[in-house]
């Protein structure tokens, strides 16, 4: 969530710029730099589009949201010439751990995942 739709219902939030140009680090810090923030207690964070740090075709993006699959940021992305990678994947395996854990049953991943292929086909 953005401070602008935060502000609109007065939820409390606290809104900090990470810049790794800034602080000298590189994209690859960002893993700690989350996982040090979630550990302090931050549970919402958001990390905006567009991205500050330069991406090019080289690169593979991916996303893990998956409502919608193609968000601004991998169109970005995909425009740049990257190779992307959805949140298709997160939806389908958080569906098949969840299944699981309701029923027990061994569930069939790979028929789960060419399901929502089929579904999102477009």
């Amino acid at each position: 969530m953005h401070m602008r739709e935060g502000e609109a219902p007065g939820f409390r939030y606290l809104y900090r710029l990470i810049d790794l140009t800034a602080l000298g680090l590189d994209v690859e810090a960002l893993p700690g730099l989350l996982t040090a923030a979630e550990r302090m207690g931050f549970d919402g964070l958001n990390i905006t589009h567009p991205c500050k740090q330069p991406v090019r075709p080289e690169h593979w993006v991916s996303d893990i949201v998956y409502f919608p699959l193609e968000t601004a940021f991998l169109a970005s992305a995909r425009a740049k010439g990257c190779r992307v990678l959805s949140g298709g994947g997160m939806a389908v395996y958080q569906a098949v751990e969840a299944f699981r854990l309701f029923t027990g049953a061994a569930p069939e991943a790979e028929r789960m995942a060419e399901h929502f292929r089929q579904m999102t086909a477009g």
